[in-house]
């Protein structure tokens, strides 16, 4: 459906379903994967006027983008400067030079909804003088540049003090049940509802019982820190890393176990990493120990057991003495008959 109400989107704004920005919109909803294995970008945006309505809420709606941007910029974030947000989930998995021009290609399909909010289009078509109409959309603008009239600029000032809008307050911290069921789900404790392996079987994070968790994947104590509450977000309902979808391949979290996991990540994040590695050499350096004694007080039984029967063989077997005189006595016994 994404698809098609893309390509309908782009009909309207003359695109041609084989054009690059047909292309661009499949690599946009994710109906074409992208060659590095990057997920789709209707993960975390939407678009509505390009036909990608409702669809990731994480990111910003980018109808607008390239209205704002322009190709050049877009194509700078895209190939070497991405948000910090996107950055350690495009990192390992950077655009192609076809996918970045496809996607600017699709996106550049909304440049034209941008202008037609004024209302100089209306005004333009039925006189059939364009150049004439065009002359009043400047015209505004010098009243506002406060050069004829002297007062206006300190009207304009006073407007926004009168309406500065209030800085929004901070988000409020996760509750303490949210955090204790990420931790639950985090170790394994609470299976997930969808059947996926628990976190701690590759990952580890501070607060757990020795040793952690696993060691094949990265430390996750300070991921809130390293790639922000966007990414925690995005990481989370993709789970797109190479190792990690043929794990959650249709064992998918849900919102609330996505949303658990990341107050618990967020709960953690100023704690010092824990290293299990001096731990672990420890407890082998006393298990070496352990087996040693057990070895020595088992290997002296049994030493212990065979000396001890080899004495007792040699005690009751006649001495070497009588058995040179039983081999002889019969020799002598039969000279004397003769």
């Amino acid at each position: 459906m994404a698809a098609l109400a893309a390509g309908a989107a782009l009909l309207a704004a003359g695109q041609a379903p084989g054009s690059p920005a047909a292309a661009g919109a499949a690599l946009f909803s994710g109906q074409t994967p992208l060659h590095n294995g990057g997920p789709p970008c209707t993960v975390c945006h939407s678009a509505p006027q390009l036909g990608m309505a409702n669809r990731g809420t994480i990111g910003p709606d980018l109808s607008s983008v390239y209205a704002a941007l322009g190709a050049a910029g877009l194509n700078d974030i895209l190939s070497a400067h991405l948000p910090a947000s996107m950055a350690p989930i495009y990192g390992p998995h950077a655009l192609t030079a076809e996918e970045q021009n496809a996607i600017i290609a699709f996106l550049s399909a909304g440049k034209a909804a941008a202008p037609a909010a004024p209302n100089h289009a209306p005004a333009a078509a039925p006189g059939q003088s364009p150049p004439a109409a065009a002359p009043p959309a400047p015209a505004p603008a010098a009243p506002t540049s406060g050069r004829a009239r002297p007062p206006k600029p300190a009207a304009a000032a006073k407007a926004p003090a009168a309406t500065a809008p209030t800085p929004p307050p901070p988000p409020a911290p996760p509750s303490p049940a949210l955090i204790a069921l990420g931790e639950q789900l985090f170790s394994g404790q609470v299976r997930f509802q969808n059947g996926g392996p628990a976190c701690i079987a590759c990952h580890s994070a501070a607060g757990n019982r020795f040793p952690n968790g696993g060691g094949l994947g990265p430390d996750l104590t300070t991921i809130d820190t390293r790639i922000g509450p966007f990414g925690v977000d995005a990481t989370l309902q993709t789970l797109f890393f190479p190792a990690m979808r043929p794990l959650y391949h249709g064992h998918q979290l849900t919102p609330q176990e996505q949303a658990a996991l990341a107050a618990y990540f967020q709960s953690i994040a100023a704690r010092p990493p824990q290293r299990a590695t001096a731990a672990i050499a420890a407890w082998a350096f006393i298990t070496f120990l352990i087996l040693l004694a057990i070895t020595a007080v088992l290997g002296r039984r049994h030493t212990a057991g065979v000396r001890r029967r080899l004495v007792e063989a040699a005690r009751h077997a006649p001495r070497r003495a009588d058995l040179v005189a039983a081999a002889t006595r019969p020799e002598a016994a039969h000279k004397g008959a003769k």
